[in-house]
């Protein structure tokens, strides 16, 4: 009797293989693009993040002059306790007095952002000086944290999908209390 030759696979193995490969790559592939969003979101947060930092150095170095009420603007170190000041930043600004000009963009496609940092100064009960810092940005395309969130910012407050908000404008309100920097 002739003795077969049984060195290759059957149909039902190579079948059963392709079948766990498909049952692997349908668990595999949505959790790598919620490992991808996650990244992105945490991210673009960093980059609010950086963003408010920068406006916290400049504070510290007395660069940043504020308005008062719509009045002439005086340093940050003389601005009276328990009111907000903004800074409104653009990625795409290109006179050289935007604070961080080129400070980072959006992780979603390297869009250009804009945003407002809410700095406001409090009293504590010791007589020290605090400042907290909260910041808005968004992409061009709409992503991002469009309601002011403490800093540091988590990946949880950024909205990832696109809306029709792109820019922020301060209000009229807002106006008489905003941030330019002084690099005199």
């Amino acid at each position: 009797m002739k003795k077969l030759n049984n060195k290759g696979f059957t149909l039902i193995e190579l079948l059963a293989v392709i079948v766990i490969m498909v049952i692997l790559m349908m668990v595999a592939i949505p959790a790598i693009g919620r490992t991808i969003e996650n990244s992105r979101r945490s991210m673009f947060a960093n980059t609010a993040g950086e963003y408010a930092s920068a406006v916290e150095t400049a504070v510290m170095a007395g660069e940043l002059k504020c308005k008062d009420n719509g009045a002439a603007e005086k340093e940050i170190s003389g601005l009276t306790n328990d009111k907000t000041y903004y800074y409104k930043f653009d990625s795409t600004a290109a006179s050289g007095q935007d604070l961080m000009e080129k400070g980072g963009k959006s992780s979603w496609g390297d869009a250009e952002v804009q945003g407002i940092v809410e700095i406001k100064k409090t009293g504590t009960s010791t007589g020290k000086t605090k400042f907290e810092y909260k910041v808005r940005m968004v992409d061009a395309n709409g992503r991002g944290i469009k309601t002011a969130q403490s800093v540091p910012v988590g990946r949880t407050k950024v909205e990832a999908t696109s809306s029709s908000v792109t820019s922020f404008t301060l209000t009229a309100d807002e106006q008489k209390y905003e941030c330019s920097l002084d690099l005199e």
